[in-house]
């Protein structure tokens, strides 16, 4: 059938096969400049607006516009933390949301500018914690395999991007984790004095250092 399929079809024929071993790949047209069509499937990334925390990632089988992803973002946000956020922040990708979803939605407009000054202030605040997932999106493709996905199948397509979500969260972790920590040593074992005045005139950083009292274990870990 796979075979038969690849033979009979056309240039204008729906559902085509672009790949052998991958027969679900899907052509997508994303619009951009410089390539015009991109091969794989959708993925819908939920983040946290301040942290750039991902909450949850669903797999986009089909070839759906991206305002028809919306149900999959509340499916993740209800079936894993029982909750139900007041405000979406997306794309100009998301057009005609108001289809699929009954949430308050910031999404770019041309008569942004009519808005009062306030509302405008706020509105731009928000796109502009959007546009700092694309960062975030960007080290999950470079640095955590997102961009190439070397597992086989439909599963390996939602398996991927769950294990690129995790080592981004691990690592943002890791890294608040090693702040914390460092102020801690720095809180333990050094002790900076004021600067000395002399004559009207300020004197070199005399600097000295000096051993704190030891604390207790479990209140030098905790975070």
């Amino acid at each position: 059938d796979l075979f038969n399929k690849i033979l009979t079809q056309g240039k204008y024929s729906k559902n085509k096969i672009y790949s052998l071993h991958e027969p679900h790949v899907k052509c997508i047209a994303k619009g951009k400049s410089g390539v015009r069509y991109e091969y794989g499937n959708k993925l819908t990334i939920l983040m946290t607006p301040i942290d750039c925390i991902v909450l949850g990632v669903a797999n986009i089988k089909d070839n759906r516009h991206d305002s028809a992803t919306i149900p999959e973002i509340e499916e993740i946000l209800l079936s894993r933390y029982c909750y139900k956020p007041p405000k979406l922040i997306l794309d100009m990708g998301y057009r005609g949301y108001q289809k699929y979803t009954d949430l308050d939605v910031i999404i770019p407009h041309k008569d942004d500018k009519k808005l009062a000054p306030a509302d405008f202030k706020t509105k731009v605040e928000a796109l502009n914690r959007r546009s700092a997932i694309e960062q975030c999106i960007s080290h999950m493709k470079n640095d955590f395999k997102l961009g190439i996905n070397y597992l086989r199948g439909e599963l390996g397509d939602t398996i991927n991007p769950i294990f690129s979500a995790a080592a981004l969260n691990l690592r943002k972790y890791v890294i608040k984790y090693k702040e914390k920590l460092s102020r801690k040593l720095a809180k333990l074992n050094y002790r900076k004095l004021p600067r000395k005045r002399k004559n009207k005139k300020i004197t070199s950083h005399s600097i000295k250092i000096k051993r704190a009292a030891p604390k207790p274990l479990f209140d030098f870990f905790r975070i």
